[in-house]
């Protein structure tokens, strides 16, 4: 019954999102899933919230990664524009600066 239930839940949560972030989710879910079981000495209401609440923390967490990538590429994306810039300014003051 437990190992049907905790499948059950695996394939819920892996079909939510990508394979990748689902399976993250999934682990997530069955570690809940197991907490709540334990804690909750085999109750199914118990061993359902800990597996919402095992998915839940686990999408906050990739959440979490997710967002400071973004901001480390936008951060890069930046600086590489402004160096960009830099050289073309550099370049023209030394056109400039050399008699043809």
């Amino acid at each position: 019954m437990r190992t049907k239930l905790l499948l059950s839940l695996l394939t819920l949560t892996t079909g939510c999102s990508g394979v990748g972030r689902g399976l993250i989710d999934a682990g997530g879910a069955a570690g809940g899933a197991y907490i709540g079981n334990t804690l909750g000495h085999g109750d199914m209401g118990a061993t359902v919230a800990g597996a919402a609440g095992g998915a839940l923390l686990s999408e906050g967490a990739q959440s979490l990664v997710r967002s400071g990538k973004k901001k480390s590429f936008e951060e890069g994306y930046k600086q590489g524009q402004s160096d960009s810039i830099k050289q073309q300014y550099w370049r023209l003051q030394e056109a400039q600066r050399t008699p043809k």
